[in-house]
């Protein structure tokens, strides 16, 4: 026994929303070249550099003439383009 007879909802009408991209960028790259790139990156570490430094061991190698900057040159510490998780992100896109 009901002691309140349910209201009967209405559905709302679907209407299409148009996404605001006019095109989307494919790019084609595989698991070792995204590895490649990130293993790769170096930072200069100095405390008084006023400008941020990111080279690459073999597509932006850092000037071999100046000693201090090539000993003070270090890994970039990022947790989104760490190993394991650009492995993580590839598979799961490829899925």
């Amino acid at each position: 026994m009901l002691l309140v007879q349910p209201n009967v909802k209405e559905v709302p009408a679907k209407t299409l929303i148009s996404s605001g991209l006019d095109a989307v960028i494919w790019f084609d790259c595989s698991i070792n070249e995204c590895l490649r790139r990130a293993d790769g990156r170096r930072i200069d570490i100095a405390d008084d550099s006023e400008t941020l430094e990111i080279y690459h061991i073999d597509d932006k190698k850092p000037p071999t003439n100046q000693a201090p900057k090539c000993e003070r040159l270090d890994h970039v510490k990022d947790d989104a383009n760490a190993t394991g998780s650009l492995i993580d992100r590839y598979v799961s896109f490829d899925q």
